[in-house]
């Protein structure tokens, strides 16, 4: 098969275009704590659902994103970001009203943006509280992530 130049220099601009895409992803750490067997359904269907939504956040910015449930602390949280080279940890919990986050530089331990979202805010357009909490997910990733990437 005999390629023309021009297939040959699109061929080329891929092969060199799609690592260059890789190197400007960043790589996000989303950490909650886990789930112990005393939390009831409820919780456990708004906690996936608000995960759900800060992973869509990310996922539609072009993050590359894994979820840690563990009981670590910060410390611990930012050890295991590093060891797997996550640019960013982004640490949240259910809370009474709603949810609580945080966005972490992990190399530099340095603290970015905390934030509160209110589930008074969203309540009204949702009935469905899986939707209320992926929408409070949503907002919460958006709110802690601004205009980074």
């Amino acid at each position: 098969m005999k390629y023309s130049s021009l297939k040959s220099l699109i061929l080329l601009c891929l092969i060199l275009f799609i690592p260059l895409m890789a190197l400007e992803a960043q790589t996000v750490l989303v950490h909650s704590a886990s789930m112990s067997d005393k939390d009831d359904e409820t919780i456990r269907i708004y906690s996936q659902s608000a995960e759900a939504g800060i992973m869509d956040v990310l996922f539609n910015r072009g993050c590359i994103a894994f979820s840690d449930m563990s009981e670590a602390d910060e410390s611990g949280t930012l050890s295991l970001a590093l060891k797997t080279g996550a640019d960013y940890v982004i640490s949240w919990s259910l809370v009474e009203e709603g949810l609580r986050g945080s966005l972490v530089k992990a190399d530099e331990s340095e603290s970015l943006n905390a934030v509160f979202v209110d589930e008074t805010e969203l309540e009204n357009l949702y009935k469905d509280p899986s939707e209320l909490y992926a929408a409070l997910g949503s907002k919460l990733c958006e709110s802690l992530v601004g205009d980074r990437w």
